[in-house]
C-alpha cells in the first residue's frame, strides 16, 4: 500500500523545527488522526523528515503538508523519495515529489 498526497497536517514527525509556530494543539490533534491511521495500517513515512513540500506564496515559508507513506512490504523497495525544488511549477505553492520504487515481478 502506498499513501501519498496533500494531507494538510503539521507535526514534528515531518515538519522542520523552524516551523514550530504551526504546531498548535489544534494542528497536532488533526495530525494525530493521520498518525493513528498510518499506525493501524502499518505504514511508514518514506519521504525524509524536514524536506519541504510547500512554499507559502504570501510569506515564502517552506512547510511540509504533503507526505508519502508505504506499507512495510514496500518500504524496502523505495530507493528514493524526495522533493524536486527545481520542478516547482509557476503559480503553485506545492513542490513536486518523486518516489522511486524498485519492484521485480514474481514468476
Amino acid at each position: 500500500m502506498l499513501w501519498l498526497g496533500n494531507f494538510n497536517r503539521h507535526h514534528p514527525m515531518w515538519d522542520e523545527s523552524c516551523n514550530a509556530h504551526l504546531l498548535m494543539w489544534t494542528n497536532l490533534d488533526k495530525a494525530q488522526l493521520l498518525i493513528d491511521a498510518i499506525t493501524k495500517l502499518d505504514l511508514h513515512m518514506v519521504l525524509p523528515k524536514g524536506l519541504p513540500t510547500m512554499c507559502a506564496m504570501a510569506t515564502g515559508n517552506h512547510t511540509r503538508l504533503d507526505n508519502v507513506f508505504a506499507s512495510s512490504m514496500l518500504t524496502d523497495t523505495v530507493t528514493r523519495c524526495s522533493m524536486v525544488l527545481e520542478e516547482h511549477p509557476v503559480r503553485s505553492d506545492h513542490i513536486p515529489i518523486t518516489t522511486w520504487i524498485d519492484v521485480k515481478p514474481t514468476l
